[in-house]
């Protein structure tokens, strides 16, 4: 599967994901949201993988959240300053139900993002 956000290698029961979208420090919009959710089922059903290690492509940050000029809500929706959806249900392993040990590598900014993707 080819992704837009995303560069994803599986090799050696290594699943490697890259954050792809370093001219906008790596943050999260609607298209990274909906990919998140899909690789995650896939990378649960795959037995061969063993450990996923999670990391950015190179640029100022790892991960700076949502985008801000894009938003994470599909086109049409009512954007409110308080969402009562959480984007990281769709980002993270554990709610994904992904119990595979995940390493997260990557430099020291963007902390949020890194810890609401590691969840």
């Amino acid at each position: 599967m080819t992704y837009s956000t995303l560069l994803v290698e599986i090799a050696d029961g290594i699943a490697t994901i890259t954050l792809n979208r370093p001219e906008r420090l790596n943050c999260f919009n609607r298209a990274m949201v909906t990919e998140f959710r899909e690789l995650w089922s896939r990378l649960r059903a795959d037995s061969n993988v063993r450990v996923v290690v999670l990391r950015a492509a190179p640029g100022r940050a790892f991960c700076s959240g949502v985008d801000v000029k894009e938003g994470w809500r599909a086109p049409g929706e009512e954007l409110t300053p308080f969402d009562q959806e959480d984007p990281g249900e769709s980002l993270g392993p554990k709610s994904n139900k992904v119990w595979k040990p995940l390493i997260v590598s990557g430099p020291r900014h963007g902390r949020g993002g890194r810890v609401l993707l590691a969840e």
